[in-house]
């Protein structure tokens, strides 16, 4: 079978398998009021999206965001998140079910960010994204 072939096949079985989640819950887990990036959200989002969103190059083909708050509140290139920083565009996509991808967590799922995290990156989106 040619490589392409066979990196296609395994591009789409990650695609199909979502990307890893880690439910250690290591970031916080009671709703926090006005949250930060350092110290509360980066590590939600590290516990749960860092095997698609995390480091140099992703074996999924996701967008590393996840490295820097500067990465994380740029505005998104993708197109069904038109004007929305990276950070809500994916918050919203947490929110729909839509990711991970191919593998959908929905806040509160077993396994899933928990509904108290989830409105911990809310409250950080709607407070202006503090560092």
């Amino acid at each position: 079978m040619p490589r392409c072939l066979v990196a296609l096949f395994a591009l789409f079985g990650l695609m199909l398998a979502g990307c890893p989640v880690d439910d250690g819950e290591t970031g916080p887990t009671d709703v926090i009021e006005d949250p930060t990036w350092t110290e509360h959200v980066q590590p939600i989002l590290q516990d749960y999206c860092s095997g698609c969103h995390e480091g140099t190059a992703s074996a999924s083909g996701g967008i590393a965001w996840l490295n820097s708050y500067d990465e994380a509140t740029v505005v998104a290139d993708a197109p069904e998140c038109e004007g929305s920083t990276r950070a809500e565009c994916y918050a919203g996509r947490i929110e729909r079910g839509e990711m991970p991808l191919g593998a959908a967590c929905p806040p509160g799922d077993d396994g899933c960010i928990t509904e108290d995290q989830f409105t911990t990156l809310q409250n950080w989106v709607d407070d202006g994204f503090p560092e």
